[in-house]
């Protein structure tokens, strides 16, 4: 996706047995996998973030029934 080549709307394939295209398509999946990592830990941190809020308004709702 990343060929100027392609970008420009040269759709021809040879492209595919330029020696570079194997250095290409490791860096790409190298940056994929820090994607993917980036996500799984925003996700996770997420799940934290949900588990705090909830145990919060749990507490606060016990406490303002102890109140009443």
């Amino acid at each position: 996706m990343n060929n100027r080549h392609f970008i420009a709307g040269d759709t021809h394939t040879h492209f595919l047995q330029e020696e570079h295209m194997k250095e290409n398509l490791s860096r790409y999946l190298r940056e994929e996998e820090t994607r993917m990592q980036t996500l799984a830990d925003s996700l996770r941190h997420g799940k934290e973030a949900a588990a705090i809020s909830a145990a919060v308004s749990v507490y606060i709702s016990q406490t303002q029934n102890k109140a009443e």
